[in-house]
């Protein structure tokens, strides 16, 4: 077995396929793709990303970088089909290995175990948005749901037999705040089954983690370090509700710029199971 070093830019739209000896092991993927990116090996989607999350390239005006997929590497065997969907002329960046094989060789347990499984546990995303209104100004201590689609008003729920991993990163870009945003404006509240995974009495401190520390993308004109939930990480369950919520802690109202919403925007990393 022979390896080789991989670094190529795939095409949305585009089917390819192995050679009869070699594999893919993909170990991180970037993307241009404006819109939601899902990779198929086999026909199988394995992975669901977006630019903002995993960009081609790490860059000033995002310093993420392509994402460094871990454990929850790819593979792609001898004669086995990949591509990718996305955004119209949208180009997929996958790095890793290429492996060679010698004739009647095959791949190594390790790979084919991780083949086996990429179905079903996988790197995807979700994202929230919420609109507070034009020209309406946030109240102090005025907390928001940022985004709906689950149930009992929760932004998410964990769908029947599947289990949802929260232990990378997340960002949340709040845009047309006058004056723009600074720290100690805005908190921001994780919730499962409506219990806050934060403090409750303000005696304590300001509710919420500061949303300045949670740049979307990480910028070298804002903050570089980016927000992870890698040593706090958090499970949802099938039928578990999940919400995040955004409060004013300033102690003062909150105006938008004339003529527009303060408008806030969150995604946030996951690792999705099959169960």
């Amino acid at each position: 077995m022979k390896t080789y070093y991989l670094d190529k830019v795939i095409s949305a739209g585009t089917t390819y396929r192995a050679e009869t000896d070699k594999a893919y092991v993909i170990k991180a993927i970037g993307t241009d793709s404006s819109s939601k990116a899902t990779l198929y090996i086999d026909e199988t989607p394995v992975l669901e990303t977006i630019t903002t999350l995993a960009p081609m390239f790490k860059t000033s005006s995002n310093l993420l970088g392509p994402f460094n997929l871990g454990n929850l590497f790819l593979v792609v065997p001898p004669t086995k089909t990949f591509r990718f969907t996305g955004a119209s002329g949208s180009k997929m960046r996958i790095i890793g290995d290429i492996v060679e094989l010698a004739p009647g060789e095959t791949l190594t347990p390790d790979l084919m175990s991780r083949y086996s499984a990429q179905g079903r546990e996988y790197w995807t995303y979700l994202s929230f948005s919420y609109s507070h209104g034009t020209d309406t100004a946030w109240s102090a201590g005025d907390e928001n749901i940022i985004g709906y689609g689950g149930t009992s008003g929760a932004a998410f729920t964990g769908p029947v037999a599947e289990k949802w991993t929260f232990n990378n990163f997340m960002g949340v870009s709040v845009e047309n705040v006058s004056g723009g945003l600074t720290y100690g404006q805005f908190g921001l509240r994780f919730y499962i089954n409506d219990r806050p995974l934060d403090i409750i009495d303000t005696n304590m401190g300001p509710l919420g983690i500061d949303v300045y520390t949670m740049p979307l993308p990480p910028t070298d004109t804002t903050n570089e370090v980016p927000f992870t939930l890698k040593d706090r990480p958090f499970e949802i369950e099938p039928g578990t509700d999940f919400k995040i919520t955004l409060t004013n802690v300033s102690g003062s109202d909150i105006s938008p710029t004339s003529g527009a919403s303060i408008d806030v925007t969150a995604y946030i990393v996951a690792i999705r199971k099959l169960l």
